[in-house]
Order: C-alpha cells, then structure tokens, then sequence
C-alpha cells in the first residue's frame, strides 16, 4: 500500500477545483500581498459576520491604547510562558498525587507521565515532550464593533470601537482550562445560574413559558425590556470571580471535598495569572477581569455575574416587585417589567448604584410599550395589545447575511443543508406564519445574491413554510477541541482528505482495506485467535472529508498585527554568548530552488518555529528545514553538537541513526563531512545560514515543517533533508509541479 501511495504522490497533480475566475485570482494575490506587505489589514468584525479591510495602523493604534493603560495591562521584563507552564504541571502534579484527578486524566490533558521511577518509589511524573502539549505565544488582537455605528456612518476611513481580545487558544492553560470547562463547570453554571439562558433556543422556551404562566390581563399591559453590561469580561474582578465560585461549588456541589475544591480555585487563579500577551515585542499581563477569549471566561463570567446579582439585586424583593421576569446570557439581558418606562429608568439606576462597587455596570437598555417589539439575542418579542406573544428576527444593520457561495468545493448536500438549517431557525424564532413567508422571502434574496439557484431554494423554503413550530429542548453541548472524544473499544483509523482532491490516494487504501483487516497483527484479539474467534470491526479506516482553503483563511491573520512592526525579518539576538547570532542571515528574502522566501519576524530567542539551514558550500544552496518547540538557539545547539559527535567518532557513520532514511538526527553534520569534507569544528557556523521560516502554533508545527520541505524541495538529493516528518515522498517528484498548490 506504501508503494502505491508513494507513486501516486510523486506522479499525481493533485486535483483542485477552483472556483475562482484568472481575474478572482489575480485579485486574490493581490490582496495576499498586500496584506503581507502591511499596506492593508484584513480582519472580522466582532458581530455580525462581516469581513473589513481596514488599516493596520488602526489595529495597533486600538491594541497600543488597550495595554497603555495601567489599570488594566502590565508589561512584563521578559516572557513569562515557561514558568507559568511549570507552575501549571506542578499544580496538576500536586492533584495527582493527592488523587483529585486520575493518572490517566493527567497524561492525557496535560502530557504527564505516570512511568514509575527507577527505585519504583513512585511516577517520575514527568512531561511529555510532545508539541501538542507546549504552550504556544498568546497574543492580543482588536476585534472591530461596526455594530456600534449606525449603518449611514459606516464608512471608508470611520474608526470604529473595538474590543482586545487575548488569543489563548495557544496560551499556557487551555488544556486544563477546557478540561476544567467541559468536565466542571459548564454544568455547575447551569445549576447554580438560575437566570441564565444557554442560546436562542432557550430564551424561545423561557418566552413561551413566560406567556402560558403570567396572567392575560397582565401580559397586556408587560412593557419589555432589554439591557447590557459594560465591557463585561474587562470589568469583572478576579477576586469576586473566586468568591462567586466558591459559593457555587458550596452550594451545588456538596459531594466535592474540601481539598478538590481548593483545586479547582487554584486552576481558576492561575489561569487568570496566565493571562499573559505579545504585541509588538512586548509581553502583557491582564491585571482585573477575565481574559477575554479564554476557555473560562463564559462559564466564570455567568457564575460572577448571577452571584453578585443575586446578593444585591434578585434578593431585594421591593426592588425587584415591578420585575415579572428577568434572563441573561452573559452579558445581555431581558425580560418584563410592570410599571413605567421611569420606573424601569430608576430600576437600573439603583442596580447600578449597587454594581458600582464590584465594577460592574449596565451602560445601555431600553424598554418598549406592548405592541412594540424588544430585541435580544437574534430575537424581536413582545406582548401585544391583546396579550398575546409576538416573536420575529431580529438581525443588525451591519449583519452581512452572506452565505457560502455556491460553486465553491463542496459537496451539494452541504449547500441545501445550509438554506435548510437557516430556514429552519426562521421557523423555530417566528410564531406568525405571515411574518414566516415575509423574512422567509427576505432570505431567498440573500441566497440568490450568493449565487445559489434559484429552484433549489425555493424548494426547501416552500418546504420548511409547512412545517409546525417546534422549540428545541436544552442541549448540554461542548466545544472542546482538545479533550478525548468518547469512543467505542473498537476504534478505526480516520483517513482525512481534502473534498475535490486525493480521490487517487482514497482508491489505494480502499484496495487494501480488506488486506488489512484480515492482518493477524493489525486486527483485535490475540495472534493465537482465529477469524472467527475476533469480534467483528464495523470498519477497518472510517473516511472524513474536509474543506478546501478559504478566502478568510487565507486573508486573516490576527498574529501579524501582534507582531513587532520594528522586526520584518530574523534578527540576531544580541545576548551575550550566543553562538547562532552569527548564523543568522541578513536579508529579508533568499531564493531556494527557484522559489523567493521571506525570512519571519524572530531572533535567537524565538520558539515555535520552523527554521532552515542553507548550506553557503553548495553551489545550488541545498537546505535543510527543522521544526522545534525550543528557543532557535538551543536546536541549533544541538545540530553542532551532533557535527562534533561525528568528528570525534568517525565509526558513528556507521551507526543505525546515521544510516536511517527515516531520522534527520546527524543530517546537518553528515551533509558537511560527506559532501564538502569538512572537518574542522569552527566550520559549522561559518558553512549554514539560519533563519525563521514560519512562527507557528506547537499544534501545527509538523504540518507546517511538512509543507515547507516539500514547497523547497529539501528532501535528499535535492536538499540535506533526509525524511519528512509524515515519512512522504517528495510530492510530485515525476512532474512539472507548482508549489502553490500545496496551498
């Protein structure tokens, strides 16, 4: 099977569709470019699904502003991200061994092992070294609010506000904060929060209930309402955090100990403490709220949020008398309220007065008359004249309402799924049939104007016009990306291909599938069973179908306007001793194989990367690309230091490492005294060239390492490469092929 798939990658054009138009393209280039270049920043709006062009000047201009204040950013001396990490490992170290958490538990969210030691006097606990389990390099990013300008403002050159965001999808504690999320506290929110709504779906239940219980006469003469909190994330105070968590966990979970539950509170404090940030070179630290992009910050925020609420506010029953009903989902709420609109001013006036302490505040609400409708959510409610529940969609001015574009390399049912879906959730929010038809109709329009046809869409809509309102029941969902899926004991293999290409290399591993399954070795139960005696497998590789590249994909990319404006390409570090400053190349770009290559933005220093060593001897300039989760420094200490084994040990030559098509361990110095015959130790720095070729996310770094050594054609005989990180072939080695379509 190795064999077929290997000749199919080198004689095989993979197979793309485009969709896009040689003008589309040239203009997709040209957008490429420009945004590489930093003439122009592509970004996504914070709702609404709109994508803006805007300057990067901008984007810094609202960072800088964000983390120039005292009170809320600190900026720290050096990068904090190592010692936080072992501050992190030794906290789950410290719930291992005090059993809070299974061993299992602990290797698999956070890389620590449970060998034992060589006296056996316990785990050496120590941490994997994999990637996937490294910290990455948080850092901040605005996301623009153009929901906030009226739709006649919104125009070329208008600045509007934003919001920083701290990307810790790669900081130091996601692991152990979506564990913490998923295992802990989504549930202990929806227990203890008794005003909170979980989505859309939700507050149509709690609406409809609101209507089947309340008196008709009153329902008449219900005024709704709707309000928002302030910078909610930014303005809530880690202590009050901690406090309404432990109140939480006392009241809901009485079956944790003590001990566990000083755990937790530990994990939630030092996650806060890790929130941590670059821009421009310089690190961050979040002084009050909660980060805002973490895998905490919802499930903390309601638990906070309802705590404090419920101390002040819901408990003051001559307060709340005018209130008939009262929901939130984090920071937006809504509900009913009998009495005056001056009443319900002096409301929110007091509960602010009562806020102010903590931080908090409700800067916007409002409050209509029955017959005229409140929006909250993606939902526009009222009760009418007649007491009766009136619910429509509600969609903002700056909502783009675009769809993706048919024609582009999908499958068909993914098309009809989509107007399905979006149909659907015009049935479940509006109870009107007229008011269906009408925002249904408004929805076609939106369709066609992404290209879609015309007939498809009319028959699913006429189709979903039919169908009786259904409201969907709570659902306990989870958005880890991280944690182990649960899985039967059976499990197959997923072979993951890019829809519209590898239909080639499909057909091979279906050839052998069969083979494979009737392998003693590969199949459950013992080599001694026979056929019969094994439990049957449903199926030996299970097939997943994945998306091409997307324009946003390609466009955005929140990091680079994090990134030091000052450093376009790898520079030296300057520390004292650094023995790889005076490797480090000096231009911005160098040719290789034909192929122009910028050099990334970085020093000695960086970590995360993928990084090339050109050879300054060879007359074709052959390159070697590595991959390393460690400062540059240190890898390319290593790399000598395996030129000087050599040196020392000429019967190394001769060793498995040395002769492995499959290890790049002695590549470097192999290609020095194999090629050119060096042989003096001075001869390494002065024979390679050095620079960062991509900053990248741990998770990613394989990948990335893979696309590079193909793009440059770095595997031997064409470069110093002796393997590719997934053991392939140089791809297309038989024909005329062109890098950007690994893209």
């Amino acid at each position: 099977m190795k064999s077929e798939l290997d000749i199919n990658l080198q004689d095989d054009q993979p197979t793309k569709l485009s969709n896009l138009s040689k003008d589309e393209l040239k203009g997709l280039k040209w957008l490429e470019r420009r945004v590489a270049d930093g003439k122009i920043a592509i970004t996504k709006a914070d709702k609404g699904g709109a994508t803006i062009i805007t300057r990067p000047e901008l984007l810094r201009k609202i960072s800088f502003e964000k983390l120039s204040n005292p009170s809320l950013y600190r900026k720290l001396d050096a990068d904090p991200t190592k010692n936080l990490h072992k501050e992190l490992i030794d906290l789950w170290i410290d719930g291992k061994m005090k059993e809070l958490v299974t061993a299992k538990t602990a290797k698999n969210i956070m890389g620590i092992s449970d060998e034992p030691k060589a006296d056996r006097s316990g785990p050496t606990n120590a941490q994997s070294t994999l990637p996937h389990y490294k910290p990455g390099k948080p850092y901040f990013y605005p996301s623009l609010k153009i929901h906030k300008i009226k739709i006649e403002d919104l125009k070329p050159g208008v600045e509007p506000p934003g919001r920083l965001i701290t990307a810790l999808q790669e900081g130091v504690t996601r692991r152990s904060d979506v564990y913490l999320a998923d295992t802990y506290l989504r549930s202990l929110e929806r227990e203890f929060c008794e005003d909170l709504l979980i989505d859309s779906g939700d507050a149509l239940n709690w609406l409809e209930t609101t209507k089947s219980t309340v008196d008709h006469n009153l329902k008449r003469r219900l005024k709704s309402f709707a309000f928002d909190y302030k910078a909610l994330y930014d303005s809530l105070k880690p202590e009050l955090a901690l406090e309404a968590l432990t109140v939480a966990m006392d009241e809901c979970r009485p079956d944790w100990s003590e001990e566990f539950k000083t755990w937790i509170l530990k994990l939630v404090e030092h996650s806060f403490k890790s929130s941590v940030g670059q821009f421009e070179g310089n690190w961050y630290q979040q002084l009050v709220g909660v980060p805002t992009g973490g895998s905490l910050c919802v499930q903390i925020a309601n638990i906070a949020v309802y705590y404090y609420m419920r101390k002040v506010v819901y408990s003051d029953s001559h307060l709340m008398k005018n209130v008939v009903t009262l929901k939130r989902y984090i920071d937006d709420g809504a509900g009913y309220f009998d009495g005056t609109k001056r009443q319900y001013s002096d409301f929110i006036s007091t509960v602010n007065s009562r806020l102010s302490s903590v931080g908090l505040n409700i800067d916007e609400f409002s409050i209509e008359d029955p017959g005229t409708y409140t929006c909250f959510l993606d939902i526009r409610f009222m009760f009418d004249s007649n007491g009766d529940l009136q619910t429509d969609l509600f969609v903002k001015e700056t909502d783009s309402r675009s769809y993706l574009y048919f024609g582009s390399t999908h499958p068909n049912h993914i098309y009809s799924s989509i107007i399905y879906s979006q149909c659907l959730r015009l049935r479940r929010i509006i109870n009107d049939d007229q008011r269906l038809a009408q925002r249904i109709d408004e929805l076609k329009e939106c369709f066609y104007n992404s290209n879609y046809p015309r007939k498809m869409v009319e028959n699913i809509s006429s189709k979903v016009k039919t169908f009786e309102r259904r409201l969907p029941t709570c659902r306990n969902t989870s958005n880890s990306s991280i944690l182990l899926p649960a899985s039967p004991d059976q499990k197959s293999i997923r072979v993951i291909s890019t829809f519209g290409s590898d239909e080639a290399l499909i057909e091979v591993i279906e050839k052998f599938e069969p083979v494979l399954e009737s392998s003693t070795s590969l199949s459950p139960g013992t080599s001694a069973s026979s056929a019969s005696d094994r439990p049957p497998v449903k199926k030996f590789f299970s097939y997943v179908k994945r998306t091409g590249s997307s324009l946003r994909r390609r466009l955005l990319n929140p990091q680079q306007h994090a990134e030091s404006s000052a450093v376009a390409k790898t520079e030296p570090c300057h520390h004292r001793n650094c023995k790889c400053c005076n490797m480090i190349g000096s231009d911005d770009s160098y040719s290789i194989n034909g192929l122009k290559i910028r050099s990334a933005p970085g020093t000695c220093s960086s970590y995360n990367i993928v990084y090339i060593f050109m050879c300054n001897l060879c007359d074709r300039k052959k390159c070697y690309v590595g991959r390393t989760v460690r400062p540059l420094h240190e890898r390319v200490t290593e790399h000598r230091a395996n030129f000087y084994k050599i040196l020392n040990d000429p019967s190394l030559k001769h060793c498995d490492d040395y002769l492995r098509e499959d290890s790049d361990t002695y590549s470097l110095g192999a290609h020095l005294v194999d090629e050119h015959g060096i042989t003096n130790r001075p001869d390494f720095d002065l024979s390679y060239t050095v620079f960062i070729l991509k900053n990248s996310s741990p998770r990613s770094l394989e990948v990335n390492e893979h696309l590079f050594i193909q793009k440059l054609r770095t595997l031997k005989p064409h470069g110093i490469n002796s393997c590719d990180p997934f053991s392939m072939p140089l791809l297309f080695e038989n024909k005329s092929f062109n890098p950007d379509s690994l893209y």
